[in-house]
C-alpha cells in the first residue's frame, strides 16, 4: 500500500511534533504501520487501493466505505480545502468536537471521519480503527490495528458514489485514478461547470497538471478545457 502526492500540493517532510497531538497522545503513539506509510510513500496522499470492504451500510456502498486520503504529519498545515490535511492539526477537521477525546483523526471527507481510538489503550501505538457517519448517526470499528486496515484496502469493480463537488478529495482523487482520455475529458467538463463552483486556482491546478501530463492526448484535452 503506497499514497499518492498531490501534485500541486508542496512536499513537507514528516514532522515529529514534540508537543502531543491531542490529550496525552503524541506522535510516538501513532502506528507503526501509519508512519512507515508516510515515511515509504507520501507524506499524506491518495490512496491507490481506497475501497475498505464493511460489515455495515455506509453512504458510499451497502458493504464497502471509501476513503480516498490519508492525513500527513506537516511543520505547515495547508490552508486551502482540497489539499490533503495535517493529522497534526486536529482542531482543524471539521468534527473535531464530535469524535472520543481518545479518537485522532486521520481521515475527514465531509461527514464522513476515521480515527485511531485509543479508549482504553494507554500507552499503546496499536489503536482501534473506528469509522463516523455523522449525518446518519452511524459509528463502528473497520479494524483492530491500522496495518489490518491498510490490508483490507482493496480496488472495486463497480463504480461507487465517490464523485461529488462538495469533496475536493474525492475529485483530487477522481483525477489521480484517470484511466482514459474519455474519463479525463468526462472529470474536466463536469468540474467546469459553474453551478458546481469550484474553486477556480484549485481546477487550473489541475488543467496545468494534465497540460505537462508525459500522456501527449491528456496535454491536448487539458489544453482545450480551456477554451
Amino acid at each position: 500500500m503506497t499514497l499518492i502526492h498531490l501534485p500541486f500540493q508542496t512536499k513537507q517532510h514528516t514532522h515529529l511534533a514534540s508537543t502531543p497531538i491531542k490529550g496525552k497522545i503524541a506522535v510516538q503513539d501513532l502506528p507503526v504501520a501509519y508512519h512507515n506509510l508516510i515515511n515509504l510513500s507520501s507524506n499524506g496522499g491518495y490512496t491507490m487501493a481506497s475501497y475498505l470492504p464493511t460489515k455495515h451500510k455506509t453512504l458510499d456502498a451497502t458493504d464497502h466505505l471509501y476513503v480516498p486520503y490519508i492525513a500527513g504529519l506537516y511543520d505547515h498545515t495547508p490552508t486551502e480545502p482540497y489539499l490533503v490535511p495535517n493529522l497534526l492539526a486536529q482542531t482543524d477537521f471539521y468534527f473535531h468536537q464530535d469524535v472520543g477525546e481518545d479518537e485522532v483523526i486521520f481521515y475527514e471527507d465531509h461527514d464522513r471521519v476515521l480515527t485511531f481510538d485509543y479508549t482504553g489503550l494507554a500507552g499503546s501505538n496499536q489503536p482501534r480503527i473506528i469509522y463516523h457517519e455523522f449525518s446518519t448517526d452511524v459509528h463502528f470499528a473497520v479494524a483492530a490495528t491500522f496495518q489490518h486496515f491498510l490490508d483490507q484496502l482493496c480496488n472495486h469493480p463497480d463504480v461507487l458514489p465517490h464523485h461529488s463537488l462538495d469533496s475536493y478529495h474525492r475529485a483530487n482523487a477522481a483525477f489521480l485514478h484517470v484511466e482514459s482520455p474519455r474519463e479525463l475529458s468526462r472529470l474536466l467538463t463536469h468540474y467546469a461547470d459553474p453551478a458546481l463552483a469550484a474553486d477556480h486556482k484549485w481546477y487550473q491546478a489541475w488543467i496545468h497538471y494534465f497540460s505537462h501530463h508525459e500522456q501527449t492526448l491528456y496535454q491536448h484535452i487539458a489544453t482545450n478545457s480551456l477554451d
